[in-house]
């Protein structure tokens, strides 16, 4: 049950919806497109930030487990 919550599930899910932002994208206008695709961007910054300072890996390492 753990790899259903922990694996296919997430997995399905970022492929559906990276599918719908693909399967949308020609639909918007240009000013919806640069502000959905800038706000993403800016997005990354805090994500590096964060990881950096918390001092995690930026590449998730599979082999280790949680306690």
């Amino acid at each position: 049950m753990l790899a259903v919550t922990h694996v296919i599930w997430p997995v399905v899910s970022g492929v559906f919806l990276f599918f719908i932002a693909l399967y949308s994208l020609p639909t918007f206008d240009w000013v919806t497109n640069t502000v959905g695709m800038g706000g993403i961007a800016i997005g990354v910054i805090p994500l590096m930030l964060n990881r950096k300072r918390s001092g995690a890996p930026v590449r998730c390492d599979l082999r280790r487990t949680s306690p």
